[in-house]
């Protein structure tokens, strides 16, 4: 899954942005797991998936209640203000 994420990113991103660093972030709670990598030095640009443990603990257990979980076989892009731009305020009449 991470092979197939990057390589979409490879070709969806302009080249200024793939010469930046990548930082990875992997984790497994017993509930959940959760994968995401970020540019490195550029807020509000994650691509992440997520989804039930192989460990099988209920959420309870592990207190994780409102976990970030994908759909199997897909991932999730995040942008924020630091990509896009802040919103523009409303016009007056």
């Amino acid at each position: 899954m991470s092979r197939l994420a990057f390589a979409l990113l490879l070709l969806l991103l302009p080249g200024r942005l793939l010469a930046q660093g990548w930082e990875l972030q992997a984790g497994d709670d017993g509930a959940f797991f959760l994968g995401r990598i970020a540019l490195s030095g550029v807020s509000g640009f994650e691509v992440l998936c997520g989804g039930r443990s192989a460990q099988g603990l209920s959420p309870e257990a592990t207190g994780n209640l409102e976990p970030e979980t994908t759909a199997p076989g897909t991932f999730r892009i995040l942008l924020g203000e630091g990509v896009i731009g802040p919103a523009a305020a409303p016009e007056a009449p």
